[in-house]
């Protein structure tokens, strides 16, 4: 569970980055503008909902939860408690290991491409053992690819 969660770090900064901070497009048909207020509507009360949410969540969501978790047991509901914020535990530790992975494994990206580039660079008539082999040597490396 940690593992994917550095993973969606890692891809969800690229993302970020590709998208807000890479600089201005480059060869598009048209130039992008902002869109019209009637189509920002719907997103910015989803992100009031989820601020809501997020910020009172046993105010908010746990009559809600009740009434399905209710009628889901068919008996009374398990002692249970909604809050932001539970303390020191494992789930806080994963998240950390998660973040500081993600963080790592973006930072590192460039390594990581160069191998992509050298697994791709490999004919693709030569062994799959050698191209795995030349992918596996240029990420020991970690420079560019041969």
């Amino acid at each position: 569970m940690t593992v994917a969660g550095v993973f969606a770090v890692a891809y969800s900064l690229r993302f970020i980055h590709d998208v807000f901070f890479n600089g201005e497009p480059i060869d598009l048909p048209r130039t992008p503008h902002e869109p019209p207020r009637w189509m920002k509507v719907p997103v910015e009360i989803l992100v009031g909902l989820c601020l809501l949410v997020g910020i009172f969540p046993a105010q908010t969501v746990s009559p809600l939860l009740a009434v399905a978790a209710g009628a889901a047991l068919q008996g009374p509901l398990p002692e249970h408690n909604l809050a932001i914020w539970h303390g020191v535990s494992p789930a806080l530790w994963m998240s950390v290991i998660a973040l500081a992975g993600g963080i790592l494994l973006y930072l590192g990206r460039r390594p990581l491409f160069a191998c992509t580039i050298a697994w791709k660079a490999g004919s693709m008539r030569a062994p799959y053992s050698e191209r795995v082999l030349r992918t596996v040597s240029c990420a020991g490396r970690g420079d560019s690819p041969p």
